[in-house]
């Protein structure tokens, strides 16, 4: 059965239907696949540490994120998975996009942030006023709250999605396989019957 997959299985189908933008994932698939890459992440950044000698890196290259974007191979149609799975197209997955493009139409908002002498100071450990203190939070929430907010509301949907349970193809799933109504408590779901000509028996 789907739901009693183990974790070496869902990282098996992971790394095998990385192509499949058409199937459906388990939340146990998905969730054991989402346990491994973090694993993976940790091992990374502790190697990471370790090529930079305990020293922080400011690189961007780095094998964490580089394993990070190449998993992105495998985590995007399993996500797309899980989301046909409860009943959702894997288009949704384009919420991640809006904060992104709020980046863009406020690049300039933050770049002068960044510039901002203010910002210079507070990072060499210079004390500041109250006043130039709350002048800088200001500008750090022009810049960065709406992009803040719209990231957490995308994580949390995607969250949402990812623990909802599987939708039948009987309960209206169009992306789910074809399967019999299950009983529930006992009682089995009755097939949709066409409806009856009242002539027809006359």
């Amino acid at each position: 059965m789907q739901n009693q997959i183990t974790f070496a299985g869902a990282i098996n189908k992971g790394f095998r239907s990385w192509r499949d933008y058409r199937g459906v994932s388990s939340r146990r698939e998905y969730w054991f696949f989402a346990l491994f890459t973090a694993l993976v992440g940790l091992v990374t950044s502790t190697l990471d540490n370790l090529i930079a000698g305990g020293q922080t890196s400011t690189s961007i290259v780095t094998l964490s994120n580089l394993v990070q974007v190449a998993s992105l191979v495998v985590v995007v149609p399993l996500l797309t998975r899980r989301y046909h799975d409860a009943g959702f197209s894997g288009f949704w997955q384009l919420v991640n996009l809006v904060p992104i493009a709020v980046v863009i139409l406020k690049i300039q908002t933050i770049l002068n942030f960044l510039a901002d002498p203010l910002l210079a100071l507070a990072a060499k450990g210079v004390d500041l006023s109250e006043q130039q203190s709350l002048q800088l939070l200001g500008k750090f929430a022009d810049a960065f709250a709406l992009v803040l907010v719209l990231t957490f509301a995308a994580g949390i949907f995607q969250l949402v999605l990812t623990l909802l349970p599987s939708k039948p193809s009987w309960r209206g799933n169009r992306f789910a396989p074809v399967t019999e109504p299950q009983p529930v408590w006992g009682y089995a779901f009755a097939e949709p019957q066409p409806n009856k000509d009242p002539n027809q028996d006359q």
